[in-house]
């Protein structure tokens, strides 16, 4: 059994001796599997899962794709496999327990995760990323089909050669999307990545409405607001250009951290949803696509990792290709276009790059530039993540604060893009609930290969950023927006938000008897002092207390609002 959208379909049927046409997604899977084993799960492309069982071995084959946005869960018992793609389905048989992972729960309330693995209960693991898990007595074996990183360059003969392909690339990765007849949506920004989806999407089927949903603010700060009309512009010059593209605005974000229509998705998915402060977001968006009849909803997601990168690269690049006087002059033109002294870019983006390791460790030392421990920023209980080992998970992880310090530039985006939340398992049910496939292709496999076997000189030229994506893009986003030097606040009424819930989510931390686990795990007395606090003085008082309030405090609202449901506690 298996579920998802298989693409380059005509290729794989050829290889099968199949016709397409006729075949299911879910017969692909499992021809492709019949006829070449674990390695035909390496040939299919797409967003899939899939479970087979071959009763004469007494053998089980768990394989997810390389997006792992199908969530695909199994518990080993007495004897006995579960499986499925919902938590509160598996934890309804009776047969695992509902016990907490309580590293988890900590990464739950950081908003990061090490584990790819894991999930918040003691009792279920996920199947990873790109990975086929086979199953029978004597035990389970896993084996990772791809990871991202970067392979044998790819060399072109001109900078347009290299544009072509890029946008060949883009259309491969799109086009399998528009197989399906049912209406297609983006969660539109005014910026690169998301306006790459929905232009080439609209160029690709100039016969299709192609819809649009842009979160913008109802109000807040005033130079926040005039950033982000900017953006709304953006968004209204991409549907001129592409009078297929319809785009909406969404003014509402009435989700709440501790929300009481939460408490139906905790028990339809066993699951919280990870980071409210995005989710108010995007759930406001993903609704707007359901009432417009979407099925299929694109985000940009991993676009600053692949087709946008800035490519902090070539500086590197240059300087080991003995490229002396190229090197400094992108490093001035790089102050020049960032407005950033030039002594930072040389330090941030070439000396950084190019000292020995260990040399750039004692340089740390010298200056006493530790690493923040992980529980910083966040409301987790710095002895209940040292006692459920979350320190230790991340002091191995790949992507731990230390390692990520201490690796090259080049080496740094394939880590991230092979980082797996396991919160967003709820980001994803949560979505699939309202009847929604939400799809990052920018992610796609095929496109990170092909992005990562791109020359550094590709990504960044003269100074400017995103050097490949302005050119790649140039005949499908307003010039403008190419313009664009910078980013989009992309929660400029984030105060507006907090004004819904501060003051009543201080009255209900204050009055409640806490669950046994979220006292243990969130620090309820800072929480409550914070909340206390009027939210302007809050705000106004520190920077990065904004942070604070869409991370930290959100959080820790959220997921002791999922331990009260879970311990059956009452508000």
């Amino acid at each position: 059994m298996g579920s998802g959208r298989i693409d380059e379909r005509a290729e794989l049927s050829a290889a099968l001796g199949m016709h397409s046409r006729g075949a299911s997604d879910t017969e692909l899977m499992a021809q492709s599997f019949a006829r070449w084993g674990e390695a035909g799960v390496d040939r299919l492309m797409g967003n899939f899962g899939f479970a087979l069982w071959d009763g004469k071995a007494g053998r089980l084959t768990l394989a997810k794709d390389y997006f792992g946005t199908t969530p695909l869960f199994y518990h080993r018992g007495d004897g006995f496999v579960l499986f499925g793609t919902n938590p509160a389905a598996l934890l309804a048989t009776g047969l695992c327990s509902r016990e907490i992972d309580h590293a988890t729960l900590g990464e739950n309330l950081m908003g990061r995760s090490a584990d790819p693995e894991a999930t918040l209960y003691r009792d279920l693991r996920r199947v990873r990323r790109a990975a086929t898990l086979r199953i029978d007595r004597s035990g389970c074996r896993e084996t990772i089909y791809w990871q991202p990183e970067r392979g044998a360059p790819l060399l072109l003969k001109s900078d347009a050669d290299y544009v072509e392909a890029t946008r060949a690339m883009l259309d491969r990765v799109l086009v399998g999307h528009l197989r399906s007849p049912a209406p297609l949506g983006v969660m539109l920004s005014g910026g690169f990545d998301s306006g790459s989806i929905a232009a080439t999407l609209a160029m690709l089927a100039p016969d299709r409405t192609i819809a649009g949903f842009t979160c913008v603010p109802a109000g807040g700060d005033p130079d926040r607001m005039r950033r982000m009309a900017r953006e709304w512009a953006h968004v209204e010059a991409l549907a001129r250009k592409h009078p297929n593209i319809e785009a909406q605005a969404v003014v509402d974000k009435d989700m709440l951290p501790c929300d009481d229509r939460y408490r139906d998705l905790f028990a339809d998915t066993g699951l919280p949803i990870g980071s409210p402060a995005l989710m108010c977001r995007r759930l406001a968006l993903a609704e707007a696509a359901r009432r417009s009849g979407v099925r299929t909803l694109f985000n940009g997601d991993g676009g600053n990792r692949t087709l946008t990168s800035e490519g902090p690269q070539l500086f590197a690049h240059l300087f080991r290709s003995g490229r002396w006087l190229d090197l400094a002059t992108e490093a001035r033109a790089a102050a020049a276009f960032s407005g950033k002294p030039l002594g930072k870019i040389i330090w941030r983006d070439v000396l950084r790059d190019i000292v020995p390791r260990q040399l750039l460790k004692a340089w740390y030392r010298l200056r006493d530039m530790r690493v923040p421990d992980i529980t910083e920023g966040s409301l987790l209980r710095r002895p209940f993540a040292n006692d459920s080992e979350l320190i230790d998970t991340w002091r191995a992880a790949p992507n731990s604060p230390d390692r990520i310090r201490l690796l090259r530039t080049e080496e740094i985006e394939p880590v991230y893009l092979n980082v797996q939340p396991s919160h967003t398992d709820g980001m994803t049910l949560a979505y699939n609930r309202m009847g929604l496939d939400v799809v990052a292709p920018l992610r796609d496999r095929r496109l990170v290969d092909f992005i990562l076997s791109l020359p550094p000189t590709q990504f960044r030229r003269g100074g400017v950023p995103r050097f490949l994506a302005r050119r790649v893009l140039a005949d499908r986003l307003p010039a403008a927006t190419l313009d664009e030097r910078g980013y989009f606040d992309p929660f400029a009424d984030l105060g507006l938000w907090a004004e819904k819930w501060w003051d009543e989510a201080g009255r209900k931390i204050s009055g409640q008897r806490p669950a046994e686990l979220a006292d243990r795990a969130i620090d309820l007395p800072q929480l409550r002092q914070w909340l206390a606090t009027p939210l302007p003085d809050f705000m106004g008082r520190e920077a990065g207390n904004a942070r604070i309030v869409g991370s930290a405090i959100a959080n820790a609202l959220h997921v002791n609002h999922f331990l009260r449901w879970h311990e059956r506690l009452n508000d």
